[in-house]
């Protein structure tokens, strides 16, 4: 197994950022060929190819948890960025080599992947958490662009209240 790219990644957190939808990564919006005038809907084509590959109630448990954990100061390797309340969702990633960094995160607007690490000669490209360093900086220029987007609780999705430490749940009395 070569497990996953950047890439795919980030395209997998766009799901969770999407409620579920798949919608193939790509970086351009558009080509225009200036001898014929014709257009390549890339971004267009992709929407209509979109799939949906979890419940919009999955995906906004998911997005719940990640956002939360962000928002909440406790990442610290991700605190400076929860402080922009974005709705960030972040996930450091794990690999079988210690030289390999890898930072996965979103917003309402962008899914996005960074790594550094070894090369396949055993090489450290770096001896520090670049990964992060490089998504926060990310995240710190999509912040600047302003949100466009915003999160949105499906209506299979009803919030409760509880009595901690009980079990089974009850609901609070008044």
């Amino acid at each position: 197994d070569d497990g996953v790219t950047p890439l795919q990644q980030a395209a997998a957190y766009a799901t969770i950022s999407n409620g579920g939808t798949y919608i193939e990564p790509h970086a351009v919006d558009k080509i225009v060929i200036n001898t014929t005038g014709e257009t390549v809907n890339i971004d267009k084509d992709a929407q209509a190819n979109a799939k949906q590959v979890m419940t919009e109630a999955t995906a906004f448990l998911i997005r719940k948890v990640m956002t939360d954990y962000v928002k909440s100061g406790d990442y610290s390797s991700y605190t400076t960025v929860g402080a922009l309340d974005d709705n960030i969702g972040a996930k450091t990633g794990t690999t079988n080599d210690d030289k390999d960094k890898w930072f996965c995160a979103y917003n309402p607007d962008y899914a996005w992947a960074t790594w550094n690490g070894g090369t396949e000669k055993g090489i450290s490209l770096s001896n520090t958490n670049d990964a992060k360093k490089i998504s926060e900086d990310i995240a710190r220029l999509l912040h600047r662009r302003g949100v466009k987007n915003e999160y949105k609780t499906p209506n299979t999705v009803v919030e409760e209240k509880m009595v901690i430490g009980s079990y089974p749940y009850k609901s609070p009395s008044s």
